[in-house]
């Protein structure tokens, strides 16, 4: 509410936020990628749990992303 306005040319996703959302994306890439092809030996557990593991560290990804993007100008991760 205190930035000023912009023009209706102006893009809705800045280049700020294609960073941000490149660099997001590739860490969630990489990490999920590791975790379903080492998973079950990283941790020594079964099929089961591992997918269990994935899809818990998917959602606490998005948590943290979405704590992340409230600031997009500002470099802060938490």
């Amino acid at each position: 509410m205190e930035k000023k306005l912009v023009g209706r040319t102006e893009p809705l996703i800045t280049s700020i936020m294609w960073k941000s959302l490149l660099a997001q994306v590739l860490y969630q890439i990489d990490v999920h990628l590791v975790l379903q092809l080492n998973g079950k030996s990283i941790f020594n557990v079964k099929e089961e749990v591992k997918d269990t593991l994935i899809f818990n560290t998917f959602v606490l990804c998005q948590l943290f992303n979405k704590f992340n993007s409230k600031s997009i100008e500002k470099l802060n991760v938490f």
